[in-house]
């Protein structure tokens, strides 16, 4: 063999070693990247209630059937997160976001669950995040906004409220958001106004009564304050729910959990959500005596007797 074909075997040679080892560092990249994801379990699940036990198995065999399915692994953490399960909800919303980037609702329930589980400064930075890259998505932005308010960050707040006023005008959420930034911060005038027209789009929040009842007060018109004081009398606020959020209620298993929450919703006058509350809970506890004693109350309420009588 001459020199010049030697070169040309050993060039040859080098060039195939080279590809052959690219080729199998890209190969344990790939394996790393696309690792299948492993369902969420608490370790202590044998301790949890058995209806939720059973609700939980039955998710998780939907998770192991398709494990590269967000949808599958979110479903499973609105379990945990109806059932009060917040750092094992939480896990499963950050592999459903892994798994689905593009989608605003799982970091929106990653932040929620971060919340739940005590954890606000992990909860602000998911919200920050998402709050960027999903600016037209009203409840990141309102969770957002109302997160920045308890650090009185009002500038970057009033700029997460306002996103909704742009995206979603007809919901009173951005202008109480505005409203309140304002009113902290001394700008009466401009917090009447806002909040003045949250009250005429949705005359029923009581959060929107209070800060206009507060601000009122703070330029001296006492009677008026008074008056919207007395209708915003244990005012909380009310979360924009996403699509996901609304299925929560299906996958409440806890008796006192269900009744605390349709409490909260018939206080705010809510009694087509109060009932369903209770009637998704009755699913799990179909002898529970609080339980049926609650809905059967709802039934009355709103004039359904025939429910009532079946109920009690």
């Amino acid at each position: 063999m001459s020199r010049k074909q030697l070169f040309a075997f050993l060039s040859a040679l080098l060039a195939a070693s080279v590809a052959w080892s690219c080729s199998r560092s890209m190969t344990s990249e790939d394996e790393v990247v696309g690792r299948t994801p492993s369902a969420t379990i608490p370790q202590n699940l044998q301790q949890l209630q058995p209806a939720l036990v059973k609700l939980i198995k039955h998710q998780v065999e939907a998770v192991r059937a398709a494990p590269r399915n967000p949808s599958a692994h979110a479903a499973l953490g609105l379990i945990y997160e109806a059932n009060h399960l917040g750092p094992e909800a939480r896990t499963c919303f950050e592999i459903a976001q892994s798994l689905q980037p593009d989608e605003p609702m799982w970091p929106h329930h990653a932040a929620i669950a971060a919340i739940a589980s005590g954890d606000f400064d992990g909860a602000l930075t998911l919200l920050r995040d998402a709050a960027a890259r999903f600016p037209n998505f009203p409840p990141i932005q309102h969770r957002f906004g109302n997160a920045l308010l308890k650090t009185a960050a009002y500038e970057e707040a009033a700029h997460a409220f306002d996103r909704i006023v742009r995206s979603a005008p007809g919901h009173c959420a951005g202008y109480v958001g505005l409203g309140d930034v304002n009113l902290r911060r001394g700008r009466y005038p401009e917090a009447i106004e806002l909040l003045e027209r949250a009250v005429g789009l949705e005359p029923g929040y009581k959060k929107a009564h209070y800060l206009l009842g507060m601000a009122y007060r703070a330029i001296g018109r006492d009677h008026d304050a008074r008056e919207q004081l007395r209708l915003g009398v244990n005012a909380k606020t009310r979360y924009l729910e996403d699509a996901w959020g609304s299925k929560v209620g299906k996958y409440r298993v806890s008796v006192s959990t269900a009744i605390q929450t349709s409490a909260e919703h018939r206080s705010h006058g809510r009694m087509q959500q109060a009932i369903r509350v209770l009637e998704d809970a009755l699913a799990f506890h179909h002898e529970d005596a609080e339980l049926l004693t609650n809905l059967g109350t709802a039934y009355l309420e709103t004039s359904e007797t025939l429910d009532a009588l079946r109920v009690f």
